[in-house]
C-alpha cells in the first residue's frame, strides 16, 4: 500500500508540473509577440522586414538626377572635356560635354585619302591638291579649339542612369595647323602672299549603344561603357602645289575650303559622380 501511494503521488506531481509548464510557455510566447510588435528595428538593418525587398531593387534604384562625368578615352583624341548628364523625364536624360582640343587628332589621319609618300605629294606638278591626312601628319600644331558634344539618351530598363541605353549624339571640334613651319623638303616653299595655316573642323553625328552601371547611397557613381557608329563631316582649307621655273614646288592656299564626309566609329568609357 505504501508503494501504491508513492506511485500515485509521483504521477500526480508529474501531471501538475506539465500543466504549469504549458501555461508558462503560452505566457512567454504571448509576451514575446507583444514585445515584437512594440519593437521597431532600425531602418535598413538586418531585422528590418523591408530590407530583403529593398535589396532586390538596389541595382535599379537611383536617388540622384544629375551626373558629372569625365571621359578618359577622349584624351586619345587629344581632347580634354568634362560632361554633365541630367534626367529630363523618367528614363530620358540629356548630356552635354565641354572641352578643349590641346593637340592634333592623330587618329583622324588614319583611313583618310592620302598618297603613300608626302614628298611626292608636295612635289607633284599640275596643281596637286594636298590631302587631309598629309596636312594632319606634316603640319605643325598651332592652336586648339573648343570641343562640344550634345546627346539625348533613353534608358531601356525604365530607370535613369542605370542599365542599357540608346543615344543620339552630335560632336564638334576644331584645331589649327601650320604647314610651313614643319616642312622638311628644301624644294618646297610657299608663295609669298599665301596663307600657310589650315583650320580643321569636324561635325559628327552618332547613334550610340551603351550600358551604364550606377551605385547609390554614400558613394553615388556611374560607369558608362559605350560604342557608336556615325557620320563625320570634316572641313579644311584647300592647299595646292605648282612647279616653278627652278623645278621646285610652291604651295599656296586657294582660299577655298573642302568638306568631306566619312564613316566614324567611337568607343570608350566614362566615369561619373551623381548628385
Amino acid at each position: 500500500m505504501k508503494n501504491l501511494g508513492l506511485i500515485v503521488f509521483i504521477l500526480a506531481n508529474t501531471f501538475l508540473f506539465g500543466q504549469t509548464n504549458k501555461k508558462t510557455t503560452k505566457t512567454i510566447q504571448a509576451n514575446s509577440n507583444e514585445l515584437d510588435q512594440i519593437y521597431e528595428p532600425p531602418k535598413n538593418s538586418l531585422f528590418d522586414e523591408h530590407t530583403a525587398k529593398n535589396e532586390q531593387h538596389s541595382n535599379t534604384y537611383v536617388d540622384f538626377k544629375n551626373v558629372l562625368k569625365f571621359n578618359p578615352f577622349l584624351l586619345t583624341r587629344s581632347t580634354f572635356a568634362i560632361g554633365y548628364e541630367r534626367q529630363i523625364y523618367n528614363n530620358f536624360t540629356g548630356a552635354l560635354y565641354l572641352g578643349y582640343n590641346y593637340k592634333r587628332d592623330w587618329m583622324q589621319a588614319i583611313g583618310t585619302t592620302s598618297s603613300s609618300d608626302e614628298s611626292a605629294v608636295l612635289s607633284n606638278s599640275s596643281a596637286s591638291e594636298i590631302s587631309l591626312s598629309s596636312m594632319i601628319s606634316e603640319g605643325k600644331f598651332v592652336s586648339g579649339g573648343f570641343f562640344t558634344s550634345i546627346g539625348a539618351r533613353m534608358y531601356l530598363d525604365d530607370t535613369q542612369f542605370d542599365g542599357p541605353y540608346l543615344e543620339i549624339q552630335t560632336r564638334y571640334n576644331s584645331y589649327t595647323l601650320d604647314l610651313a613651319q614643319n616642312s622638311t623638303n628644301s624644294t618646297v616653299a610657299f608663295k609669298a602672299d599665301s596663307k600657310t595655316t589650315v583650320a580643321i573642323s569636324n561635325n559628327s553625328t552618332y547613334l550610340i549603344w551603351g550600358n551604364q552601371y550606377c551605385s547609390s547611397g554614400k558613394s553615388k557613381s556611374t560607369h558608362d561603357i559605350y560604342f557608336g557608329v556615325g557620320i563625320r563631316q570634316t572641313g579644311y582649307d584647300i592647299f595646292k602645289g605648282t612647279n616653278d621655273t627652278e623645278n621646285s614646288t610652291q604651295l599656296y592656299n586657294t582660299g577655298n575650303r573642302e568638306s568631306s564626309s566619312g564613316l566614324s566609329i567611337i568607343a570608350g568609357y566614362a566615369f561619373g559622380l551623381g548628385f
